[in-house]
């Protein structure tokens, strides 16, 4: 996504080309690699963008395929036991949730459309008509409960402001919860917002800072969370996920004593026993794993991390590859691209389920990427 504008710059969290010095261990066996490649569950083949966001229910699984072109992106169904994917409805998806028998899905604005998960035609459930013309404000990111529908609101052009509404589903108009304060420094280039009974949970990068506000349920004043410290010189923080109550964030930084990256991953936890707090989460990560992007997902209820980066093997390449990390901060490796075209393929959705993990996994092919849905054992 792009968005003109001296405010909003357009992002993804960072590069999503691996940023590691020489490896301070020895690089792991390239059968590792081999063996955590999954079981392949659709060819998506090379396209201007794959999908973001997956869901699943009744057998199958959900996401949203297209290139950009609201006419021709499709919400699709694909059986878990095999057989072709179903196009549901042509509908714009760059964001899918569950509603009982439908999927909801919005792409960058404040409206919300509901395809049957039988198919049909996609059906405007909620506009909060803030977004578009005359103003052409935007809405980078977007929740959904169940009940209500979130989003936060920023120009393209004239003076900033950022704030945060919502409209029901059941009715009614659009209603601003908060005034998001503005972060000082560089443009916000990305943003994520997750729901709980606390309130609203609101992360931004603005490269190389980050940062997060609490609103409360029914809006008010946001709260400002703890983050990780301001980045020096030499570091860029980075935010990688989003979970109702937590925020997953990298530091990348130079070791004093070796001179090779120094990656700390933290995670804000709007539930701590004493309040909101920021703390270090999987400190003996793989030496040689690079976390990066936003690719980062909740693995559940149980407090896990899906995260995803780069690993060098010791075939000579680099490849993307996918961790589950417990509450604990233990990690696995549960999948790894074998693949290398121009570069380390990269993981652009992945679903945690009690018994699999579901991944879209994007193997590079130039400019663009030769994307597969893949199942891994949990």
């Amino acid at each position: 996504m792009a968005f003109a504008g001296p405010w909003l710059a357009a992002g993804c969290g960072g590069s999503l080309a691996p940023v590691q010095s020489a490896p301070q261990v020895p690089p792991a066996s390239f059968a590792l690699c081999q063996a955590a490649a999954g079981s392949t569950l659709l060819e998506l083949g090379v396209q201007e963008g794959g999908p973001f966001n997956l869901v699943t229910a009744n057998g199958n699984l959900y996401y949203a395929l297209g290139n950009g072109n609201s006419s021709t992106e499709a919400i699709m169904s694909l059986p878990l036991s095999g057989g072709p994917p179903v196009t549901l409805a042509m509908a714009e998806g760059y964001q899918l949730w569950l509603d009982g028998q439908a999927v909801d899905t919005a792409a960058v604005d404040d409206r919300l459309w509901q395809v049957p998960l039988g198919g049909g035609d996609a059906t405007l459930i909620a506009d909060g008509n803030t977004t578009g013309p005359p103003n052409y404000n935007v809405a980078t990111a977007q929740a959904f409960d169940g009940t209500n529908f979130y989003w936060d609101l920023r120009p393209q052009n004239g003076t900033p402001f950022w704030n945060l509404w919502q409209i029901s589903v059941a009715g009614g108009v659009a209603q601003k919860l908060a005034d998001l304060p503005i972060p000082t420094g560089p443009n916000v280039n990305w943003t994520m917002l997750g729901t709980s009974a606390y309130g609203v949970l609101v992360a931004y990068e603005n490269f190389p800072q980050v940062g997060a506000y609490l609103v409360p349920p029914g809006g008010g004043t946001p709260q400002v969370l703890p983050s990780p410290p301001l980045a020096g010189s030499h570091a860029d923080n980075a935010l990688l996920g989003i979970s109702p109550t937590e925020v997953l964030w990298t530091t990348d930084g130079v070791d004093p004593v070796t001179g090779g990256n120094l990656i700390t991953l933290r995670l804000t936890d709007v539930a701590g026993p004493g309040g909101p707090t920021v703390r270090e989460f999987w400190p003996d990560h793989p030496a040689n794993f690079t976390p990066d992007g936003v690719y980062s997902w909740s693995g559940g209820d149980d407090g896990s991390w899906l995260i995803s980066g780069f690993e060098p093997f010791d075939d000579g390449a680099t490849h993307g590859s996918l961790w589950l990390v417990d509450a604990d901060g233990n990690g696995r490796r549960l999948g790894c691209d074998p693949n290398v075209g121009d570069g380390p393929g990269i993981v652009t959705a992945a679903l945690a389920t009690p018994t699999a993990i579901y991944a879209v996994v994007g193997s590079s092919a130039g400019s663009l990427f030769d994307d597969r849905i893949v199942q891994l054992g949990r």
